[in-house]
């Protein structure tokens, strides 16, 4: 009698158990899924549903288009009671949700606005640093009396005088420039920062301050501890010229 080799009956074998196996159904993410089809009563409908976590008001699903968060509210009356739906306990924790996040949002707001606050200082004062270095005068002045408001000094202009050198073969060129003071004005005067220094509020009588000083001054203001000097307020930044 003619017989099969054993290794024929193995390929047969083999090959009926891939045709099986071709014949089934492609395993899907639908397997395990909580509904094939969720609709709520607003008209949305879900397909291949799985409840990710259940609060107290809504459901977050995974579902064929992604990820939903679908209100309880909109469920049928049997889906409500499967996941114990409480409408009183639900509008409470909306509720408290509510409060937070409009308090969230305030917080938000109120840090913006302190930010674009603080940005829009930063950027007057860089201005008047950039108009006080173009335009004002350059001064070292020594602080006569700390009043209400302001430094009573007696500044001296920062006057920049060209040198020349001579090199070791005798040619003349351009050497360091000679700091020289000359007096700002023959009184004293109030000064006024408008951009605070660092060291503004400890500067102490004799000390030296210097920055740029506005040469046209704002007003007079008397002298508090006299009573009767009328004294000019000019404007200054303390930056060292």
């Amino acid at each position: 009698m003619w017989k099969i080799p054993e290794t024929s009956v193995i390929i047969i074998t083999f090959m009926g158990m891939m045709t099986l196996r071709a014949g089934q159904p492609a395993v899907t993410d639908t397997v395990g899924a909580d509904f094939e089809e969720l609709k709520t009563e607003i008209g949305e409908v879900f397909v291949n549903v799985f409840v990710k976590r259940v609060e107290s008001s809504a459901l977050v699903i995974r579902h064929k288009g992604g990820i939903a968060r679908v209100s309880l509210f909109d469920l049928s009356p049997a889906l409500q009671a499967k996941y114990h739906f409480d409408p009183v306990t639900a509008m409470k924790a909306d509720l408290t949700q509510s409060a937070g996040e409009q308090e969230r949002q305030k917080t938000l707001i109120l840090e913006s606005r302190k930010r674009e606050a603080e940005l829009e200082r930063a950027r007057r004062e860089s201005d008047l640093i950039r108009l006080a270095r173009d335009e004002w005068v350059p001064v070292e002045a020594t602080v006569e009396e700390i009043v209400n408001g302001g430094i009573v000094i007696k500044a001296k202009r920062i006057t920049l005088v060209p040198t020349q050198t001579r090199s070791t073969l005798g040619f003349l060129r351009d050497g360091p420039p000679k700091r020289v003071l000359e007096p700002f004005t023959p009184e004293l005067l109030i000064l006024k920062e408008v951009v605070p220094s660092e060291n503004s509020e400890t500067l102490k009588v004799g000390e030296v301050w210097r920055g740029y000083l506005n040469a046209a001054g704002d007003a007079h203001r008397t002298d508090l501890k006299s009573g009767t000097r009328q004294l000019p307020v000019h404007q200054g930044v303390a930056r060292t010229p």
